[in-house]
């Protein structure tokens, strides 16, 4: 699933026994179907999933509403309240503001720790430049590698000065690059 929201909720108790979690994670399958999955049981324990389609953007929005406004009142219904211990929210689904947390009623998640909104544009970016930097690592390496192993002639030299002279190119590349973001 490629999410667009997910979220780490924790009820912890250790004087009633209340040891919980809850994950929401709402996103696309490869298919282009929305996904809502719910995964709850106690800390530390593989828990039970149950896994929603729904038709949009915006019904998963709205069961992932509906659910965290459930959780909001665990305090009534469990004896204690949940408290976010991950969020990842790039499209800003859960409101952080006082004010917008009350109308939506999850104002007893607000005062837990927030551990970060990451923004799904720049990491496609970086995973795209990632598998592209790693692709042609790859065959550089691999044409490189096999340039040296040609060499070979039952000796050390070839794979020593090999070593060597790629140990040399890569410092030399490093410095230089280093120099562009100095200046």
């Amino acid at each position: 699933m490629i999410n667009a929201f997910s979220a780490l909720l924790e009820a912890r108790d250790s004087s009633l026994g209340r040891f919980r979690s809850y994950r929401l994670e709402a996103g696309t399958d490869l298919f282009g179907a929305w996904l809502v999955e719910v995964t709850y049981g106690r800390i530390g324990t593989p828990g039970r999933s149950v896994r929603y389609v729904v038709g949009n953007e915006a019904e998963a929005k709205r069961l992932v509403h509906k659910t965290l406004r459930r959780r909001a009142t665990a305090r009534q219904r469990i004896g204690v309240s949940y408290r976010f211990r991950e969020l990842i929210d790039p499209w800003e689904w859960v409101p952080l503001t006082v004010q917008k947390c009350w109308d939506t009623g999850v104002a007893s998640l607000v005062n837990s720790r927030i551990v970060g909104r990451v923004g799904m544009r720049p990491i496609c970016l970086r995973s795209m430049a990632s598998a592209i930097i790693g692709a042609v690592s790859s065959v550089l390496s691999l044409t490189l590698g096999t340039v040296i192993g040609q060499l070979y002639d039952n000796t050390l030299i070839p794979i020593t000065c090999g070593f060597l002279g790629l140990g040399i190119v890569s410092l030399l590349l490093m410095r230089a690059e280093q120099k562009c973001h100095t200046n």
